[in-house]
């Protein structure tokens, strides 16, 4: 079954409704803020706090059971950076 969601204005998303068995989220890359990228998945040793995303915007397989609310799937943004001058001869 594929379900399409939007975040609200502070990334927050949500399917209910879901029968049990086994679920991916896929992130639209196309759809970032601007400037922005996906952080790598698994950094800092915290489930609750890192991005559960591959860098193409591809979560794991995860099984939901009945009556279960799993807040812990999420995508890490992060603001890219520049650095640059000019080298004089």
């Amino acid at each position: 079954m594929l379900q399409t969601t939007t975040t609200d204005a502070t990334g927050f998303y949500f399917f209910n409704n879901l029968i049990p068995g086994d679920y991916q989220v896929q992130f639209d890359i196309r759809n970032l803020p601007r400037g922005c990228a996906f952080t790598f998945q698994n950094q800092g040793n915290s489930d609750e706090l890192d991005s559960d995303v591959d860098l193409n915007g591809l979560g794991p397989c995860t099984n939901i059971t009945g009556g279960e609310f799993d807040s812990t799937y999420d995508a890490g943004l992060l603001i890219l950076a520049a650095i640059g001058d000019f080298v004089v001869a």
